[in-house]
């Protein structure tokens, strides 16, 4: 974890290292505690790695305990993709379904390191947020 100050915006991030394989799915969860009431972005990304074969990561079964999260089981097609917000200049950010490779269901979130997935939360001072996903590298084509 490091925090850091966005340089335009002035405020705090939150950056998690993931340590991802390509063969098999994770679970990650994360305890977070607000110190303001706000709003704040829930942003899926890669990490780039210079010489890596993979620029991007599949997520999947994210769920914020105390919020609902829209299209957070990734099952729900264009609603999925919609609450997502999915944006970038590749194309590696994608709802992806294909035969075996999601964690859950048929489908899940694949974003890369320019292509990042984006749901923004309502939070309260002082009351946690339980953040859970599965995430992995993609496997070889």
């Amino acid at each position: 974890l490091s925090d850091a100050k966005d340089p335009i915006t002035r405020t705090c991030l939150a950056v998690f290292t993931l340590p991802a394989t390509n063969t098999a799915w994770q679970q990650a969860e994360w305890v977070v505690q607000p110190g303001k009431d706000g709003e704040v972005n829930l942003q899926f990304s890669a990490r780039w790695a210079p010489g890596a074969a993979s620029y991007s990561m599949l997520y999947d079964n994210i769920e914020v305990d105390g919020h609902t999260v829209p299209g957070g089981d990734l099952e729900t097609g264009d609603e999925s993709r919609k609450a997502w917000g999915i944006n970038g200049t590749s194309t590696r950010a994608a709802l992806v379904s294909e035969p075996g490779l999601a964690h859950g269901g048929t489908a899940c979130l694949r974003a890369g390191t320019r292509a990042l997935a984006v749901q923004r939360l309502t939070v309260k001072a002082g009351q946690p947020i339980k953040i859970t996903f599965w995430y992995r590298i993609p496997p070889p084509k």
